[in-house]
């Protein structure tokens, strides 16, 4: 099958790039380059055209070359810290090269669309959050994903997208990662190993997941036989705090610094310091569904990339 990903070389592309080169997939990506070519890094043999995904005409330009049967749309800001600093990177890197997809699509109709969306959707609530729950973004990331779902369901709904997938995320970890909590933390102890400093109290509690149990399950949710539009959150029933991330990295690394905590209960403006996602209708789909814990999922991101830095 010809699949193209949009936003593929980064840290959930290069994941998903390697497993559908390994089921012999014909892969294109096309990618702006902001946090570097991991595609090139993995030594996949895959070529990463450079260029803009908010400009339709491009777009346009890059599908009609490769005339995918299937689209991953992964391309977004994933710099959430900066997002809050500066909005525009969400509504040109987040909002608008869904809106240019949607544009290609009148023209370009889609037969399959997986778009990966964010738990930063439902903003911050005491309850678990399904599917159904309500939307209350607290960061410009959070309300640019929201208006890409509703922009893509409208094209799904008007027949240009005959299949399509809004996969609800939580932070994802692992392989290839190229940001997140854990490269924070080992970027800081790789430059001093006796002291750590962390945002927020250390008590934000979140799930994770590691980025090769996800691909693999927009695979196989997607490889199912359905037409229409699915909104499905993908996570683990389980969730892990700062402090014991912390505590995972002293272990696995076997470090002893000298950790600072801040006094607030989030790490930055937007930031959602504790939340847990629904995972009933992921289940439902996928019965004998076997998935790494969040600390599992926190352990294998820490060897790799620790072991990586320290090679």
């Amino acid at each position: 099958m010809k699949i193209s990903i949009l936003g593929g070389a980064g840290f959930i592309g290069t994941n998903l790039a390697i497993l559908l080169s390994q089921k012999g997939h014909q892969v294109s990506i096309i990618d702006n380059l902001t946090l570097g070519n991991q595609i090139e890094q993995a030594g996949l043999d895959i070529k990463v055209e450079v260029d803009d995904v908010s400009n339709p005409v491009t777009l346009m330009n890059f599908l009609n070359v490769h005339s995918p049967e299937r689209v991953y749309h992964l391309a977004a800001n994933s710099d959430i810290k900066n997002s809050a600093l500066s909005s525009e990177l969400d509504l040109k890197d987040t909002f608008l090269t869904t809106s240019s997809l949607v544009a290609c699509a009148r023209d370009f109709n889609i037969n399959e669309l997986v778009f990966a969306s964010s738990s930063a959707i439902y903003g911050e609530s005491p309850s678990t959050m399904h599917e159904s729950s309500p939307k209350k973004p607290i960061s410009p990331y959070g309300w640019m994903k929201l208006a890409s779902e509703e922009l893509l369901r409208q094209s799904a709904n008007s027949g240009h997208v005959k299949k399509l997938l809004i996969a609800r995320f939580p932070n994802v970890t692992g392989h290839w990662q190229t940001h997140g909590v854990i490269f924070d933390f080992l970027m800081q102890l790789r430059n001093d190993k006796e002291s750590l400093n962390v945002l927020g109290d250390g008590f934000q509690n979140k799930p994770y997941i590691l980025a090769s149990d996800l691909v693999s399950i927009l695979e196989i949710l997607i490889d199912r036989d359905w037409a229409g539009s699915k909104i499905i959150n993908v996570s683990p029933n389980s969730s892990t705090s700062v402090r014991r991330i912390v505590e995972l990295i002293c272990e696995i690394c076997k470090l002893t610094p000298q950790v600072r905590y801040g006094d607030t209960k989030g790490g930055w403006t937007g930031d959602v310091p504790t939340y847990r996602l629904e995972t009933a209708a992921l289940y439902n789909e996928i019965k004998d569904l076997r998935l790494r814990s969040s600390d599992e999922a926190l352990s294998e991101g820490i060897k790799w990339l620790w072991g990586r830095r320290n090679a």
